[in-house]
């Protein structure tokens, strides 16, 4: 602000010195309203140059290619919500596939194809631009999954947004699926030998499926946990403030507290998005770990990265951002008035300086971006 009226300030003075002479006595009754007019549409459009200055760094942004048109699945299906990892030293893709909630087909008949139960489900797509099915059996009780949804108690049927990642040759998936036992949302490890992946299959098929079995919140949906391997085990972050993180056992599900500690400095309506990766912070001088989060507004969702160190502690956060074109943009929530579309960041991968953010657009498209380290690290604030 202080930035915006001393450009504003500078503009009038130079303003007045060039017209004083020349246009004052044309003009002198009218000149003060002429001033107030021209400031205005002065501070705003300053006060806009400022922000982009300030709050957007530069991307470079990749759509994925048209997965539906390599499956042998219906048009109207939708692919979204992408979630890297690395295999042989290829990068590898998850993609949650699912009916049309985006293109031109009305409420009706999406409701209709819902309920001739087109399932959501993952597939998996190469660096060569192959796509391989993943096929899973279905947990839920489709007669039970039909009345909780007319009850609006859940809306989708299938697995939903992979989180991927290897241990011990294995390729885990962790998603969240309706069970009927528990009559909610709740997560489960697909577990599937990494070695099928060798010779670029069109389909594959899981080895184990193991329910995450949580002793708390049971009677609510359980979304969006965050996955961190660290010595070949697995450590799913429940929430961000307080920072809660358990270790899971990937042989039979079960979960237990490792670390629970609450801020005053961060948000606490701060929701799961990513994996949790570890680098070299150049800000800190040393390994940290980084993954990215959602706030979900009331029409979308902006993200924010999050700095965490090892025994776990909040390190840094970020404001929250949007995507756009060619940068992210860094905006209060309070002057972020209008959203193109909805956006849900998924997954994340490092690559040496650069961190390459996948996620989804519209519920419908597959998207990525890649960022330098150095170039994100400038919008972190310090947790004190």
């Amino acid at each position: 602000m202080k930035l915006v009226l001393f450009i504003i300030i500078i503009i009038n003075i130079l303003l007045f010195l060039f017209i004083k002479n020349k246009y004052i006595q044309t003009i002198k009754y009218g000149l003060p309203i002429l001033l107030i007019i021209f400031n205005i549409l002065l501070f705003f459009f300053v006060q806009r140059y400022i922000q982009t200055i300030k709050y957007g760094l530069p991307i470079k942004k990749e759509t994925f290619f048209n997965l539906v048109d390599k499956l042998n699945i219906p048009k109207f299906y939708n692919y979204y919500n992408p979630s890297p990892f690395v295999y042989n030293n290829k990068v590898y893709s998850t993609h949650r596939v699912h009916y049309g909630s985006y293109y031109s087909v009305t409420r009706t008949i999406r409701e209709i194809i819902a309920e001739k139960k087109f399932p959501s489900y993952i597939a998996i797509t190469t660096q060569d631009n192959n796509v391989i099915n993943v096929k899973i059996p279905f947990v839920m009780n489709i007669s039970t999954f039909k009345k909780y949804t007319r009850n609006k108690k859940y809306k989708f049927i299938g697995y939903e947004d992979a989180r991927p990642f290897i241990i011990k040759d294995n390729l885990y998936l962790l998603v969240n699926t309706f069970v009927n036992s528990t009559k909610y949302c709740q997560h489960c490890l697909i577990k599937i030998d990494s070695k099928k992946l060798d010779n670029n299959p069109s389909e594959i098929t899981y080895d184990d499926l193991i329910l995450i079995n949580p002793s708390f919140n049971e009677r609510c949906h359980q979304k969006n946990w965050m996955p961190l391997i660290k010595d070949d085990k697995l450590y799913l972050f429940y929430g961000l403030n307080p920072l809660e993180i358990y270790e899971c056992n990937i042989d039979n599900g079960a979960v237990k507290l490792v670390h629970k500690e609450s801020y005053n400095s961060v948000p606490k309506n701060l929701r799961g998005g990513s994996h949790v990766l570890e680098y070299y912070s150049k800000m800190f001088s040393k390994n940290v770990y980084v993954c990215i989060v959602h706030t979900r507004r009331k029409y979308y969702y902006t993200h924010s990265f999050v700095i965490i160190d090892y025994p776990f502690k909040i390190l840094a956060l970020s404001g929250e951002f949007i995507i756009k074109d060619d940068y992210i943009r860094f905006i209060e929530y309070s002057k972020l008035i209008h959203i193109v579309n909805i956006q849900f960041v998924s997954g994340l991968l490092i690559d040496k300086d650069k961190m390459i953010v996948y996620y989804g657009e519209k519920d419908c498209i597959s998207n990525k971006f890649e960022i330098d380290i150095d170039v994100m690290e400038k919008s972190l604030v310090k947790i004190i």
